[in-house]
């Protein structure tokens, strides 16, 4: 008996020794209230069978730790994909369907790359080697930046960089990056809120052109009376159906007109690359090859401003093009993202050529889903904005999407009636934010006159 007890105490003691596994972590929550609290409820369930298992033996925890992650996972992938769900949790098995795959937890074109070369780099890729020549699909001229944008489809043994970088000179392999996704920063609420913002005078009604980076705009729309000024110009893939509900949004924001709210610069005309398409059940997304087509298509009409109310990683062709607008003279205004406060800082919004924007609700406090970081200049409003959908009827819309175009038009207003600069414009944006009676932002506000 002695002998049975000190056997006891010793595996007592080896127990206590040995550290409980950790638990799960939580995935990001999803925006929609329903699913939220279904994932919610499994979660809870998952880590009480965790804390029970550890409870008994630590062999039985790590059992219970596998079930849990294998529940937490499975949860995560029935859970319908919302509009401000974050990149890691897209299933890739889905995305393969529509020839999409991720990369790093970033989505992007199955094997597609993109070279964008001056006409003596590319003459310089040619007589390095012609073997990558075999794989371009595509090859297009870019007035913007002077230079030639080349699509390739590359086979499974060079889809990687390293690979790719062995076909070409070293000092081109900065030139080259996979067809990523930008995403649009917006969420669609289920109908009008009563706290929603409504406009109700312009910010100025000075003529000016307003470029957009967007979806297709549906100009039948009552908002916009047949009389409002809309060119727009498809660069959206081909393979995949086009989506209007992003930018008609927008565009009655910016000069659309109802009973219940005013446009904010009436005599603008848009300019909108229509980049964005839809996929199933994914949001509004936009190439890097289209985003970058539209960029240049813009520039070349000339608009003063630029709306990019769209998102994603950080990408050298991107960063050539912005800081080619920048050269130009051309504004850009762009939406830092939904992905939460927790979230890396998302581009173009990040670049510094660019003027970023966060949203907040009525009460001026900012959008919990939100990305934070020192590179936002302005807050405006972007919870449950009076909008126009694309079915001929007004929505509620929420995102960072819905904030950069009211920055937009601020900047618009500036820009047309006194050519500034842009530190001159940051500098008159952020005396009219810090002369309103709402500040209470960690980042200047710039809120239109309202009502609602």
């Amino acid at each position: 008996m002695p002998i049975l007890i000190i056997l006891l105490l010793f595996c007592a003691e080896l127990s206590a020794q040995v550290s409980p596994p950790a638990r799960p972590e939580r995935p990001e929550r999803p925006t929609n209230p329903a699913t939220e609290r279904q994932v919610e409820r499994q979660l809870d369930r998952a880590l009480s069978q965790v804390e029970r298992a550890t409870e008994r033996n630590h062999t039985a925890a790590s059992r219970g730790l596998a079930i849990a992650e294998q529940q937490l996972k499975a949860a995560a992938e029935r859970v319908q994909i919302a509009s401000e769900r974050p990149a890691h949790l897209i299933n890739e098995a889905y995305l393969s369907e529509i020839e999409l795959a991720l990369y790093q937890n970033l989505p992007a074109i199955k094997s597609e790359w993109l070279l964008l070369l001056t006409n003596n780099e590319l003459a310089q890729a040619q007589a390095h080697s012609a073997q990558w020549q075999q794989y371009i699909t595509d090859q297009q001229a870019l007035s913007l930046l002077d230079t030639q944008i080349l699509t390739l489809r590359l086979p499974s043994h060079l889809d990687n960089l390293n690979a790719l970088a062995s076909l070409l000179p070293a000092d081109l392999i900065t030139k080259a990056s996979r067809n990523f996704l930008f995403q649009a920063q917006t969420t669609k609420q289920p109908e009008l809120a009563a706290e929603t913002w409504r406009f109700k005078q312009p910010l100025c009604q000075d003529a000016m052109k307003i470029g957009l980076v967007d979806s297709a705009i549906q100009n039948s729309h009552p908002a916009f009376d047949g009389k409002a000024a809309i060119t727009q110009r498809p660069f959206h893939d081909g393979r995949f159906s086009a989506d209007m509900q992003h930018a008609t949004a927008i565009a009655s924001i910016l000069i659309g007109r109802s009973p219940q709210h005013e446009p904010l610069v009436p005599n603008a005309q848009l300019y909108s690359a229509n980049v964005f398409f839809n996929s199933a059940n994914l949001q509004a997304q936009s190439t890097l090859l289209s985003l970058v087509q539209g960029l240049n298509w813009l520039a070349e009409e000339r608009v003063s401003v630029i709306n990019m109310s769209l998102s994603g990683p950080d990408n050298p062709i991107l960063q050539q093009a912005v800081r080619a607008l920048d050269r130009a003279n051309i504004v850009m205004v762009a939406a830092v993202g939904n992905d939460g406060p927790g979230a890396p800082i998302r581009y173009p919004a990040a670049y510094p050529e660019v003027i970023a924007v966060t949203a907040i609700d009525k009460t001026y406090q900012l959008y919990r889903w939100a990305v934070r970081g020192e590179h936002i200049d302005f807050a405006a409003p972007g919870v449950n904005l009076f909008a126009a959908s694309a079915n001929g009827g007004w929505q509620a819309v929420t995102g960072t999407s819905f904030a950069s175009p009211i920055v937009a038009g601020f900047v618009a207003c500036l820009n047309n009636t006194a050519g500034l600069s842009m530190p001159a414009i940051k500098a008159a944006l952020r005396m009219q934010a810090l002369n309103h009676k709402a500040q209470r932002s960690e980042y200047p506000l710039l809120i239109p006159a309202s009502e609602g």
